[in-house]
């Protein structure tokens, strides 16, 4: 079996039953569900075409140039640059919770939040 190497060895019986599962044999079925998958995958990306033209074409300046401080950030500061990300998706996230279910938080007093806010 092709799992007999593994730690702790698997008995030839379970080798033989993990191998037969039939996706060795072609199923036109599985065939055109992995084509949608894949195609809906890509679908995904046909919409940040038209953005990624529109940045390359620097026809909204200040958005290219937001797009090309990000990668140099990256590039150059990637530990920096993920810490960025993660903050930035936590505010973000706070923001459309508030947006939601208002201020102030629960469990937060009115003295507290306008301390918070500044």
């Amino acid at each position: 079996g092709g799992r007999g190497g593994s730690q702790p060895p698997l008995p030839p019986p379970v080798v033989r039953a993990l191998m037969a599962d039939g996706r060795e044999k072609f199923s036109l079925a599985r065939a055109q569900h992995n084509w949608r998958r894949a195609r809906a995958a890509l679908g995904m990306f046909a919409s940040l075409k038209a953005w990624f033209r529109r940045i390359c074409s620097w026809n909204d300046p200040q958005a290219s140039s937001e797009v090309a401080g990000c990668i140099v950030l990256f590039c150059y500061w990637p530990g920096t640059a993920l810490k960025l990300f993660a903050f930035l998706l936590a505010l973000a996230s706070l923001r459309q919770y508030i947006r939601r279910y208002g201020w102030p938080l629960p469990g937060s007093t009115r003295r507290g939040a306008a301390l918070a806010l500044g």
